[in-house]
């Protein structure tokens, strides 16, 4: 029989709930179990491509625009109306979509406009299963914690300005999720 070292269990998985969040925080994706039919809000303030960050869409039910009542003709988009991207799905998921021939702008009465227009998009969200890169990530990040006392610095690691706050990640860890880091659209 094998003898199991469980004393540090406990700490392994706080560390891995704390690692999980820094990975969302740091690339703007949020790694979630899949969800069918639920409904997300957006602001749409124009351009073309809408950011669906920090979520991943697997399929679309309906996207409905002026969904916030201030405009009492919701608009449901058809399938020619929007695109989805990136084409090919990376983990089966997409990070953003674009609208064809729709203004930023919303009438909210004959003379007043609003500068952006709720979206909402109703569909299954999230990933089938974590990316094995990102889960490798995370595992690297949690044993480097254990045996380094989560000093990156003084080990060499930086820390760098996220999406969402300070991310201390060690070099390897940053290059493995670097694909994943959501980037804004211009």
């Amino acid at each position: 029989p094998v003898d199991e070292d469980t004393d540090q269990d406990s700490l392994i998985s706080t560390l891995i709930t704390v690692v999980s969040i820094e990975i969302m925080r740091y690339t703007g994706v949020e790694f979630a179990t899949p969800v069918s039919g639920v409904a997300r809000k957006f602001s749409y303030r124009g351009g073309s491509k809408l950011l669906l960050t920090p979520y991943s869409l697997r399929s679309i039910d309906s996207v409905v625009f002026d969904t916030d009542g201030t405009n009492p003709a919701n608009t449901t988009l058809t399938e020619d109306d929007y695109r989805l991207h990136p084409r090919t799905p990376k983990d089966g998921v997409y990070s953003m979509i674009e609208f064809r021939g729709f203004s930023p702008v919303a009438r909210t009465s004959a003379v007043d406009y609003r500068p952006d227009r709720e979206v909402t998009i109703t569909g299954d969200w999230g990933y089938e299963e974590v990316p094995a890169e990102i889960a490798q990530a995370c595992v690297m990040a949690v044993v480097f914690r254990l045996r380094n006392d989560s000093d990156y610095r003084a080990q060499g690691g930086a820390e760098e300005v996220g999406r969402y706050g300070s991310i201390q990640f060690p070099t390897l860890v940053r290059q493995i999720l670097e694909p994943y880091k959501v980037w804004g659209v211009g």
